[in-house]
């Protein structure tokens, strides 16, 4: 999570930057798996940066 701190340290003082949330996953189970593992790895992001208070659209 320390590059996720960094980065949200960034964004907060940086606020022309616009980045795009992905959550990436491996191929070794189901495709239904997958998407919802890139799903939850995705919000756990966004909900980090929300606490610390960088501005999502």
């Amino acid at each position: 999570m320390w590059l996720l701190h960094r980065n949200a340290a960034y964004l907060k003082h940086n606020l022309d930057v616009v980045v795009q949330i992905q959550g990436n996953c491996d191929r070794k189970c189901s495709e239904e798996y997958n998407m919802a593992l890139g799903w939850r790895r995705a919000n756990t992001a966004k909900a980090y940066l929300e606490k610390y208070r960088v501005a999502i659209l």
